[in-house]
């Protein structure tokens, strides 16, 4: 496996440990279908569900961001069930959040970003008790949207970059106890997403950034934590994207799935060297959209959530050569704003964590029955 990919399953071990895996034995192929467990998790507008083992019992729990108001950790039993832990989350409601072991102690904690208010980190104890820091990252006005976690400078932590709305952003450097200073570097423009992985394959984190209406860029790191524009631009100067990186075609490499509401979604693919092929076919539309091995044969396939068809949700399958076709798989249910993918039964295959609209029924497990 290349360093790419080892750099990035270092990254989001805590968050989803199963994208970047490869197969550890022959794929057993089978169609996924979506049942709605019937699990409401809570009821508010949410722009964020974020599965990780916070408790440390050995599965999935999910972390559900509110946009209006406080945000929830929903416990699980093992088998996909899912309970209020009572812990609030600050009463800030956000876009934003991200799982990674922040402060070095091998358990994972919580960057969250906020609606008009500063950034929040809250600890692990231990056994899913989270404590805020007491930190306050970024201006009292600032509307953050996205974070991304990786280790931009090299020296064994977890850094954050922040996306703000109608701004730049901030990157934010890790101590490597938890505590965070402002880098002053940014990735300029008004990004709307950031993903971090080692793009050209030179042991270093780099970033693919979407952009608010105007073409997407790629970042290479120097080493040091420095990123650099690469004078690559990839895909339209119209809508908002959002990114997600995965070794799409299976060469070894990260390629990037850029999901836009407004020109549809596009696979672009990476040489080995961190330069995008840009003929790429689109396919569908999405506003936001997850990466893993639905079917079991190895690939990575994607769900997406369609702006344009009342924010429902398709299965688009990966034959293999990093392009995608529509399997025909809907989840019964509309008004989604984020979707996660995660095995949070124990059963194998990967499940479906969705937040949505208010008022349309609240958050839900969809399980994969394949």
């Amino acid at each position: 496996m290349h360093d790419c990919v080892r750099h990035l399953k270092a990254m989001v071990v805590l968050t989803v440990p199963w994208v970047f895996s490869a197969a550890s034995s022959a794929p057993q192929e089978s169609e996924p279908r979506f049942i709605d467990s019937g699990q409401v998790l809570g009821d508010s507008r949410t722009f964020r569900v974020a599965p990780g083992d916070l408790d440390g019992d050995g599965d999935q729990d999910v972390l559900v961001m509110s946009f209006h108001g406080p945000s929830h950790l929903w416990t699980n039993d093992g088998g996909g069930r899912f309970t209020d832990s009572g812990q609030i989350l600050g009463e800030e409601g956000g876009h934003g959040a991200a799982i990674g072991d922040l402060d070095g102690d091998s358990d994972p904690d919580v960057y969250m970003v906020h609606n008009g208010h500063p950034d929040r980190i809250f600890l692990n104890e231990g056994r899913g008790t989270l404590v805020d820091s007491g930190q306050r990252l970024g201006g009292e006005e600032e509307w953050g949207t996205t974070v991304a976690l990786g280790d931009v400078d090299n020296d064994g932590d977890l850094d954050a970059y922040v996306t703000v709305f109608q701004g730049s952003g901030h990157l934010w450097i890790n101590d490597g106890s938890g505590r965070f200073t402002d880098s002053g570097r940014s990735l300029e423009g008004n990004p709307t997403s950031v993903a971090f992985g080692d793009l050209d394959a030179d042991g270093d984190l780099d970033a693919v950034v979407t952009y608010a209406r105007t073409e997407d860029r790629v970042w290479l790191n120097d080493g040091t934590g420095r990123l650099g524009d690469s004078g690559q631009r990839l895909g339209p100067t119209v809508g908002w994207g959002f990114v997600e990186l995965g070794d799409l075609d299976a060469d070894g490499d990260l390629d990037a799935l850029v999901t836009n509401s407004d020109v549809g979604n596009q696979v672009w693919l990476n040489d080995g060297g961190g330069t995008f092929d840009t003929s790429a076919a689109h396919f569908g539309t999405g506003s936001r959209a997850a990466l893993g091995d639905l079917n079991g044969d190895g690939t990575l396939d994607v769900i997406a959530i369609s702006q344009a068809e009342g924010r429902t949700c398709s299965v688009w399958l990966n034959p293999g050569g990093g392009g995608f076709t529509g399997s025909g798989i809907r989840l019964d249910i509309a008004g989604a704003l984020a979707i996660s993918l995660a095995d949070v039964d124990g059963d194998g295959d990967l499940d479906a964590l969705l937040g949505r609209m208010e008022d349309l029924g609240g958050n839900r497990v969809f399980l994969n029955q394949s």
